[in-house]
């Protein structure tokens, strides 16, 4: 094989690896043994589960959560099999038009507390949730159960 074809299949095999790259990147596919980027704040972490899930992306909601949390999720994913939690996962973040946080409460360095409200069309949801920063990353460690709160003000209503 002379030099100049060897060149030439060097750089075809570059650019397919490159090409392949890109659209595996595009696609938000992660490489394996790659994580998720660290969690900077709480609020990163709620936001973060709340797409994760709206998504279907099993294993990125499952990287948000830590300690109790994550345990009841594992016992709900095997009671239930991994393509229904998944499939209830959307049903049930798919109709919530928006999510507001509040400024969590610090605990210590290293632990919050929010308040979580999800705006669906005709009522509001509130969670309480508890987070621990677990090696730099915030997880949702304590979900207590959603209230339903009638909004002053229904979603959707024109402005005058």
């Amino acid at each position: 094989m002379s030099p100049a074809r060897r060149t030439q299949l060097v750089t075809v095999a570059v650019l397919v690896l490159l090409a392949g790259l890109v659209l595996i990147r595009q696609s938000g596919l992660r490489l394996p043994g790659r994580s998720a980027p660290p969690v900077a704040t709480p609020e990163d972490a709620v936001y973060a589960m709340f797409e994760a899930a709206r998504r279907g992306d099993l294993r990125a909601y499952r990287e948000c959560f830590s300690g109790p949390a994550r345990t009841a999720i594992e016992q709900a994913i095997s009671e239930t099999g991994e393509a229904a939690f998944t499939r209830y996962l959307r049903e049930r973040h798919q109709p919530v038009k928006g999510v507001a946080v509040t400024a969590p409460e610090k605990i210590s360095e290293t632990e919050a507390a929010a308040r979580v409200e999800y705006v669906f069309e005709e009522r509001n949801e509130v969670q309480q949730v508890r987070l621990e920063q677990i090696q730099g990353a915030w997880r949702i460690t304590h979900l207590e159960a959603a209230e339903t709160v009638k909004p002053r003000i229904p979603y959707g209503t024109p402005v005058e």
